[in-house]
């Protein structure tokens, strides 16, 4: 906001964003211009590589129509979040403050394979992957040297994986990772 703030987050608008996925983000403010910039500066490539929505009528029903059109404001409910016995709810979010030692912010489909695999050959005791999936076989079989190698690998990977071909690519992952004798667990289903 006014380049002064910038999020990055794994959050969608979406119902199931907000009351079913394990979404993370962070928003960074004072003190943190350089990543601000960088953020931006990838903001502002990707806005002039884009091109303008085109808004099709034909789509929408005629009360959708009336309401998309209408200027009058538009009540939105948002459902109460769902009480899961169990189910660890994260605190409210918080400013934290104090000195940054060392941060590093990249960005997908640019240098993120290059900046997370060389963390992930780094690593000397333990390593926890949270992740949405995975379908790059250069990323499964270094999950998969990493335990070989003794590192206690603990993954966490989605339980439900929406398009159809990253679910079988997924799958194949997995296997070859349960194969190797390195046990996982996928996030609970909300």
């Amino acid at each position: 906001t006014d380049g002064k703030q910038t999020s990055i987050s794994s959050v969608n608008f979406s119902q199931a964003s907000f009351m079913k996925n394990r979404e993370a983000g962070v928003v960074l403010g004072d003190g943190c211009d350089d990543m601000i910039a960088m953020a931006q500066s990838v903001f502002e490539y990707d806005w002039a590589q884009a091109y303008a929505y085109t808004f099709d009528p034909s789509q929408y029903t005629q009360a959708e129509l009336d309401m998309i059109r209408s200027p009058l404001p538009y009540t939105v409910v948002m459902p109460p979040q769902p009480n899961i016995p169990g189910a660890f709810v994260t605190p409210q979010p918080a400013w934290i403050t104090g000195s940054v030692q060392l941060a590093t912010i990249f960005t997908s489909p640019d240098f993120a394979h290059d900046t997370v695999m060389p963390l992930l050959s780094g690593a000397t005791s333990s390593v926890d992957i949270m992740i949405y999936q995975i379908t790059d076989d250069s990323l499964c079989q270094q999950v998969i040297s990493l335990y070989q190698r003794g590192i206690n690998v603990r993954l966490l990977v989605s339980n439900v994986i929406y398009d159809e071909t990253d679910w079988k690519a997924a799958q194949a992952c997995y296997g070859q990772i349960y194969s190797a004798g390195l046990r996982f667990r996928k996030t609970p289903k909300y």
